[in-house]
């Protein structure tokens, strides 16, 4: 389980990673690369470890209960994530704070820096700082870090969006970009972001700045002739996008899919501003993207959410090994693991074994298959590697990427025949350079493929075949567990490709910019490419929506996530605080904190509750029966809370009773009470009538253990109330009180 700090550190890798897609380096991105520290100053001449530290101190102030946790050298030989030695620190305050930046070991500035404590979570504070003042916190900060003549570059704060990434929520902390601008032409993948809290610090500060000469603006072309070549050669694709990335609502959208026009990786999006050659991210010339399945066939379902033996398990996994070519004699299960699914429930899944009889090898390894209860292969493995694939050594005569993907698929077409209708060859073909350097390192081959449904792709869905590049055998299939995307939503478009671009081209204009083309990362060294100058729509930013047609505009979607309604309320810190979780959905800027909490909202509660912290040891189920799903005839298998409902019933946080669940009855105080209770590990209790005293005049017997329990707790009674009111509501506010309070309960604990 993934707790509250570990999440923070998460999100600071996540940030940097999402804000460096465009340069392996500049701005100093936090990436998976398992870098070690080692002396910095003896292989490069920059500075040392403290040097970078004292450097850092210059620039923002470390609090002193905040010790240094790591200082972690980049070398860009080592390291291929990164262009130019830095210095990667970070600091942790021993609770749930954390300071991470990171330093250029060379000249000392700041690529980037990040801060999270628990006042910042909480929002404390918040509503008392104006957007002026913030803005000159922002503009005094980047005088202090960035290079002189990177200052004169910048364009005036928030003129140019595309380098604010729409999903990184921030409630109502001030975020500002400043855009490079070089002759005259922006470069909007450029330029410095920084947000600011609302008691006036900057919390995230992020540079990206290309080192690399910038193209020509002679010989480019008019903008009239731009703007029509972009109009015919650009096209956005078809695709399912997952809604709670548009509706900014990750807790009540989760698992949920939109049907939208938007351009993906491959799709021809910009135009050379010499040439007239579409683009597309990667900065190579495009074409109109085509999905092609890999068969016909799709796998036909009945709707249910049935979970299925160990036993049954392994009768599929031996109807399975018979579909690969010679003969396998059965080793039984060799363990069981678990995984969360899209829609947050847990899944459990088994491994067997099956040694080969039809080789003449020594030693030869079984194989593997994993497959999930709810009766789906997830995982093939002819090869034990553990967790790396690479040879350890550098490989000096490989097969092909072409024929690396041609034994890909033919995995997939044996062991997922069923489904091929369902499945797509992803185009991220490396470059050779890239093959090389992955040579090099001993590193095998990655197959991507896409899920998609009626001929759509789901953005997202992907899986892997691992390919040995010595051997060109094929030898793991990871379909990473979570299961094939559900998608209830409409898969016919309303309007084609073409009105949906002259809706993009009512809601943005043409301008000439320079641009940063997305690396490729396969995996290997990122192929690092040069800025380019293009023509390309800008502006508000967003997508099509396929069916109605309309323009769905990412920035406003922002705006309706800020709430407007709690300001003023008693209870704002708690509100803001329940916001930024993603427990109660904003809606046009408004969380009603007043409105009644309903059953299905207190199941969404519960769902993050137990992801973000663990509150009792009953949450792993072992029973089979137990994991099965309880039918419920008002929330089935299609319903948008199927998945939050499921989870709090498995879990044990609400009692398998009655053929309904009523998601949208206000919950009672008297259920909220038993929920609290067994979230807290007292769900055996509660049938204890005897051994508990009614702390108020006004609770019914069976209900006295429950409300007993909240009130020893100080959670929902009170003081000098007599009554309880079992039956009253619970508002929204609350709710988000008893939540907070939750939380702080758990720390007492620790």
């Amino acid at each position: 389980m993934t707790s509250k700090k570990q999440s923070w550190k998460l999100t600071a890798g996540l940030t940097a990673a999402v804000l460096t897609t465009s340069l392996p380096l500049s701005a100093g991105g936090l990436l998976a690369v398992g870098s070690t520290a080692f002396a910095a100053e003896a292989k490069t001449g920059g500075m040392t470890k403290e040097e970078a530290v004292k450097k850092l101190q210059g620039y923002v102030s470390i609090p002193g209960d905040f010790k240094l946790e790591r200082a972690t050298y980049l070398d860009p030989e080592r390291e291929s994530f990164y262009d130019r030695p830095s210095w990667r620190l970070s600091w942790d305050d021993g609770k749930e704070g954390g300071i991470y930046a990171t330093i250029d070991a060379k000249t000392g500035v700041l690529l980037d820096y990040s801060k999270y404590t628990e006042q910042r979570e909480k929002g404390a504070g918040e509503a008392s700082l104006e957007e002026e003042a913030a803005l000159a916190k922002a503009q005094e900060f980047i005088k202090k870090v960035a290079p002189k003549d990177e200052q004169r570059k910048l364009s005036q704060p928030n003129e140019y969006k595309q380098l604010l990434p729409y999903y990184y929520s921030l409630g109502s902390e001030h975020t500002f970009a400043f855009t490079r601008v070089e002759n005259e032409i922006p470069f909007l993948e450029n330029g410095f972001q920084i947000v600011v809290s609302q008691d006036g610090e900057v919390v995230e500060y992020h540079r990206l700045w290309s080192d690399e000469a910038l193209p020509d603006a002679k010989d480019v072309l008019g903008a009239a002739e731009a703007e029509k070549l972009l109009a015919e050669r650009t096209s956005p694709s078809l695709v399912f996008v997952e809604k709670s990335s548009l509706t900014r609502q990750p807790l009540q959208d989760r698992s949920q899919y939109q049907l939208v026009y938007r351009y993906l990786e491959s799709d021809p999006q910009f135009l050379d501003a010499s040439s007239g050659k579409a683009l597309n991210q990667r900065g190579e010339e495009a074409k109109e993207s085509v999905f092609k399945p890999l068969g016909s066939a799709v796998r036909k379902t009945d709707g249910e959410d049935r979970v299925i033996t160990k036993e049954e398990a392994q009768k599929i996994a031996d109807q399975v090994i018979k579909l690969l070519p010679g003969s396998y004699r059965s080793d039984g299960n060799r363990g069981s693991g678990s995984s969360t699914g899209p829609d947050g429930i847990e899944r459990r899944n088994w491994s067997f074994d099956y040694t080969p009889l039809h080789t003449q090898e020594k030693n030869v390894e079984p194989v593997k298959l994993r497959i999930s209860d709810r009766g789906e292969l997830i995982e093939y493995s002819s090869k034990e590697r553990g967790f790396r694939a690479e040879t350890g050594k550098k490989i000096e005569k490989a097969v092909s990427y072409e024929k690396a993907s041609e034994s890909a698929q033919q995995l997939v077409k044996t062991l997922l025949s069923d489904r091929l209708g369902e499945i797509y060859m992803i185009d991220r073909t490396p470059t050779e350079q890239q093959i090389e350097e992955q040579l090099e390192r001993g590193q095998y081959y990655y197959i991507p493929f896409g899920w998609m449904k009626d001929g759509i792709p789901i953005e997202h869905a992907e899986f892997e075949v691992v390919v040995n590049p010595e051997t060109g055998e094929a030898e793991t299939l990871n379909l990473r567990g979570e299961g094939y995307p559900k998608i209830e939503s409409p898969t016919a478009a309303k309007i084609d490709r073409e009105a949906a671009k002259k809706v993009e081209q009512e809601q943005q204009k043409v301008l000439l910019t320079y641009y940063q083309p997305q690396a490729n990362y396969y995996r290997a060294a990122p192929d690092k490419q040069k800025p380019l100058l293009v023509y390309r729509y800008a502006g508000d930013r967003g997508m099509v929506d396929a069916i109605t047609g309309e323009w769905i505009s990412l920035d406003k979607q922002l705006e309706k996530t800020k709430a407007s309604d709690i300001s003023d309320h008693p209870d704002r810190e708690a509100l803001q605080f329940a916001v930024r979780l993603g427990l109660f959905p904003v809606i046009d800027g408004k969380v009603e904190p007043d409105k009644e909490v309903t059953r299905g909202e207190m199941a969404v509660i519960a769902s993050h509750l137990i992801e973000r912290i663990e509150f009792h040891r009953s949450y792993s189920l072992s029973s089979d029966e137990g994991r099965q799903p309880y039918r419920f005839d008002d929330v089935d298998p299609k319903h948008p809370l199927y998945g939050v409902v499921q989870k709090g019933v498995q879990t044990g946080l609400f009692a398998k009773k009655g053929s309904r669940f009523e998601p949208d009855r206000p919950i009672t105080r008297a259920e909220v009470a038993e929920f609290v209770a067994r979230l807290l590990g007292y769900g055996d209790l509660l049938d204890k009538t005897d051994i508990f005293s009614a702390p108020y005049g006004d609770v019914e017997k069976n209900a006295v253990p429950a409300i007993a329990l909240v009130h020893a707790f100080g959670l929902l009674g009170e003081k000098g109330k007599a009554d309880f009111k079992p039956n009253g509501t619970l508002t929204r506010a609350e709710a988000a009180r008893l939540v907070q309070k939750l939380i702080e309960l758990k720390k007492d604990y620790r």
